[in-house]
């Protein structure tokens, strides 16, 4: 992991319902070591401030990414709870995971979870995608009953609605 920056990157997606923040990250591995559970935890704790201070709070935002912990370990909590995401797929997948940010204004529903290969063939070649299978969800996006709102509000990149 030394040699591959660690982070969280954030897609602000304009779609024809509005806006959608998407966030993408890779914590560290841990390696067998404790110490690097604290890292992670560390990462977690700072991911999940980065997400408090950049979304919107009304549009939707999600989280994916090869967290490299699981549910109930420290970490994964710290990043769960501290940014009030709810897991958004139909099956286990161990480190990697597809969240959405809570909010007032949209309610979540997981359709599908499909598992990719971390291996494909294409011409008799064989090329790994990771060491690990990925997860893609089909996600329902609904106005949440208690705001009655019939679609997505519309922000420019500062989330104020100043266009961009």
């Amino acid at each position: 992991d030394f040699w591959a920056g660690k982070g969280v990157a954030l897609a602000r997606i304009e779609t024809p319902a509005g806006m959608l923040d998407f966030y993408n990250t890779h914590a560290q591995a841990g390696y067998g070591r404790s110490s690097y559970r604290e890292v992670r935890r560390t990462q977690m704790a700072e991911l999940a401030a980065f997400m408090n201070g950049s979304r919107t709070q009304v549009a939707p935002a999600f989280l994916v990414g090869d967290m490299n912990c699981g549910i109930g370990e420290v970490d994964y909590e710290t990043a769960a709870g501290d940014a009030g995401l709810t897991r958004l797929m139909a099956m286990d997948s161990r480190i990697d995971h597809i969240f959405a940010a809570r909010n007032d204004h949209h309610a979540f529903e997981v359709l599908d979870t499909v598992k990719i290969a971390e291996r494909i063939s294409e011409d008799g070649q064989v090329f790994g995608l990771s060491d690990h299978p990925g997860y893609m969800s089909t996600i329902r996006i609904a106005p949440s009953s208690a705001t009655g709102e019939t679609e997505v509000p519309a922000h420019g990149a500062d989330g104020a609605g100043t266009p961009s």
